[in-house]
């Protein structure tokens, strides 16, 4: 893959789905990892192209101690050297779990929270995620393990406001070769490699044994 390929993707995408006009400010959440990394970056290239403004949103689950809270601060650096907008945010995610509820489900509805909190307080038009398409797979697989009728089976939806999925239509394949073409290096959630969890169960064990 050449290095302009996925950002040339992805501006289809944005274009076509009319996720975004002139003078937008994107709120992007930024975890750090591989794909909200690929997505600032990529948004950061095409922001004149598309006439829009950036900031970066990130939220410390509090789950990992040590490991996230230094992921936050190189969140803080990184933006601070793209002379991006960052806000940040902490939650107490090992003392705020409802009984019953699992810290993955906890940690996301924190998060989406904080994201809509952020996007308030900077009068953002919307809020760009990087989910892509191994996640909209594993999402369709979790709904039908679960029980879902037509409407979960049509996945995560490119736009659904105030949220937008620009690398929706890329693999994981691709935004780590991208990663990779422009030297960047992003922060691996070691929590990613735990079987504890269903989607990453799914995501290791299941979809190769279907592939």
């Amino acid at each position: 893959m050449s290095k302009g390929d996925l950002a040339e993707r992805v501006y289809e995408v944005i274009i076509k789905e009319k996720m975004v006009k002139a003078g937008d400010l994107i709120l992007v959440a930024f975890s750090g990892g591989p794909d909200s990394l690929a997505l600032l970056h990529i948004l950061r290239r095409l922001q004149d192209r598309l006439k829009i403004k950036l900031a970066a949103a990130h939220l410390d689950h509090g789950l990992r101690g040590e490991e996230s809270a230094a992921e936050s601060q190189w969140v803080q650096e990184l933006c601070k050297q793209w002379q991006i907008s960052c806000y940040v945010g902490y939650w107490d995610g090992l003392n705020n779990k409802k009984t019953g509820e699992s810290p993955e489900e906890a940690a996301r509805k924190a998060r989406l929270k904080f994201l809509e909190e952020q996007k308030e307080a900077t009068g953002a038009a919307v809020i760009a995620q990087g989910h892509h398409g191994d996640d909209q797979v594993e999402t369709m697989i979790i709904r039908l393990l679960n029980g879902t009728g037509l409407r979960g089976l049509g996945g995560i939806k490119a736009v659904r406001p105030p949220y937008i999925r620009p690398l929706i239509y890329c693999s994981r394949r691709d935004i780590m070769d991208y990663c990779r073409a422009f030297d960047l290096n992003p922060r691996i959630d070691s929590s990613n490699y735990s079987d504890v969890y269903l989607r990453n169960q799914i995501r290791h064990e299941l979809i190769p044994l279907l592939k």
